[in-house]
């Protein structure tokens, strides 16, 4: 009797390996097949205004992906191409205004006001949005997201200074995860198009 109880937890210790094996083996399968880089942690909540001077918050945007970028209207070149590479994801997928939705938040909110945004914005992408608020705003959505940024030129009060940044991607998927990084030389939108469509296909 004694023997066939120890054969029985043996045998339920084993299944119980081979589960957690199978399970590890899904995860790292299915991390392995995107492009992006794996992170996989709930995406920080957070309400800004929007370039027509709506309330948004990143919470309403569940049931779609979200790319989600930082930056600055004036900025000469990282900005600009990211937004348009992102323009270029867009066009990669089928329907894509129901799949994803492109957020832009600044960095600069004192020169990036809502009629600037206005401005700026729709020129990439009409459905794209961005966000701005107060300095102390940014601030807490940039370091929840880890988010670095300053001016070149600390001491320039003038209007024409520029903004130091973290030059990343975050890839929202439609549950609410923080699930991949991009950073800016990986900013592929066949790629990054096709991890959009993963999302949908790995986590229904």
């Amino acid at each position: 009797m004694y023997k066939k109880i120890v054969i029985v937890i043996i045998l339920i210790l084993y299944m119980g390996i081979a589960f957690s094996a199978v399970q590890v083996y899904k995860t790292n399968k299915n991390n392995d097949d995107y492009y992006g880089i794996y992170y996989g942690k709930d995406a920080p909540d957070f309400t800004l205004r929007d370039q027509d001077g709506n309330q948004v918050s990143l919470s309403q945007f569940k049931g779609k992906d979200v790319l989600l970028s930082f930056g600055y209207t004036t900025c000469p070149d990282i900005c600009p191409a990211t937004l348009a590479r992102m323009n270029s994801v867009t066009k990669q997928l089928k329907n894509a205004t129901k799949k994803v939705q492109v957020l832009f938040i600044t960095i600069d909110p004192d020169r990036d006001t809502e009629r600037r945004l206005k401005e700026y914005i729709p020129y990439f992408n009409k459905s794209f949005i961005g966000l701005t608020g107060n300095q102390d705003e940014i601030k807490k959505v940039a370091d929840s997201y880890s988010v670095f940024y300053e001016k070149s030129e600390p001491g320039n009060s003038g209007p024409n200074y520029f903004m130091n940044h973290t030059q990343t991607v975050y890839l929202i998927d439609h549950s609410g995860k923080l699930i991949l990084i991009y950073p800016y030389e990986n900013l592929s939108p066949e790629m990054i198009a096709s991890d959009i469509n993963k999302t949908y296909r790995n986590n229904g």
